[in-house]
């Protein structure tokens, strides 16, 4: 009743389907399906009020709820055509946008990282690149506390999209790269004072480290020739990282430690193999300055 009242403020409609979605599991999911006319509500609210954080952070909740009964109901996905509809137009997306990444809170930031999740388990999404922008925005400028779920949420999509051409690893590790060609302009055009402009440089420094070894202890039992293709991406990324955001020259020696489940041999090997390969990928997209590292895995 709460959610109906005219009176009621977007802040206490999102506390209220805050509640909801804890209160609501897997048996008892179904049991919010005379709530549909309410939830679209909330979530129309956000699309046709874009520039208000709260009415954004309301029709998120709204949304990661009719999702979740969808996965438990397919009768009820049938409700949702214009959820999908909405979800998939790039002039009504709502969770993609520049106003949504920087204003949405840390509890935003969780939601958004389920909603990610169950948008890979569904048929629906024709493009999961701005999805997936998003993702790499609130992971990189949130604290580890915020971030920590979703890297579990990287480890169950890696374990459940085997296959190559819907591998969520490589839309991750090219969200990356694409993030750090972002932050180098925004960097370079910011007017921030030079104490918060390194905060910020730590804390998606750190995170950075973080996500991409994430996905390398995700991706071990890939084949080789996969991980190949993963490591070479990750040399893009890191290279930039070390360049733009000052970490560590050895992430990515790291990475492939990491990829091929700490056997140093395979990834010395891999490495000796490609070496002319890897430094042609830096060098033409111009992001090496400095010769690749010698060979020597060290953790």
């Amino acid at each position: 009743k709460g959610l109906e009242q005219k009176n009621t403020t977007a802040i206490t409609r999102a506390a209220y389907l805050q509640c909801i979605l804890v209160t609501y599991k897997e048996d008892n999911l179904t049991g919010l399906i005379p709530m549909h006319t309410i939830l679209m509500a909330s979530y129309e609210r956000g699309v046709n009020q874009s520039t208000l954080i709260n009415c954004l952070h309301e029709a998120l909740l709204a949304a990661l709820i009719m999702i979740n009964i969808a996965q438990m109901n397919s009768s009820y996905d049938n409700k949702l055509t214009a959820l999908w509809s909405s979800l998939n137009d790039s002039k009504k997306q709502i969770f993609t946008t520049d106003k949504f990444q920087k204003e949405i809170n840390p509890a935003g930031a969780r939601v958004f990282f389920q909603l990610y999740e169950q948008l890979h388990g569904t048929l629906h999404i024709q493009d999961m690149v701005p999805y997936t922008r998003t993702f790499i925005y609130l992971i990189l400028h949130s604290s580890y506390d915020v971030r920590k779920p979703a890297y579990d949420i990287i480890r169950r999509l890696v374990n459940n999209l085997r296959s190559t051409d819907t591998d969520i690893s490589l839309a991750l590790l090219t969200g990356l790269t694409s993030f750090l060609d972002h932050f180098q302009v925004t960097n370079e055009t910011s007017s921030n004072d030079d104490a918060n402009q390194q905060l910020n440089l730590t804390t998606v420094s750190k995170a950075f480290e973080e996500t991409i070894l994430c996905i390398a202890k995700s991706m071990r039992m890939q084949d080789e020739k996969f991980k190949q293709t993963l490591a070479d991406r990750a040399l893009l990324a890191c290279c930039s990282s070390s360049i733009l955001l000052s970490s560590s020259e050895k992430l990515w020696l790291k990475f492939l430690y990491l990829i091929f489940d700490k056997k140093q041999n395979e990834a010395e090997n891999y490495f000796k193999n490609n070496v002319n390969s890897l430094v042609q990928i830096c060098t033409t997209n111009q992001r090496l300055t400095k010769l690749v590292p010698a060979t020597k895995i060290k953790t």
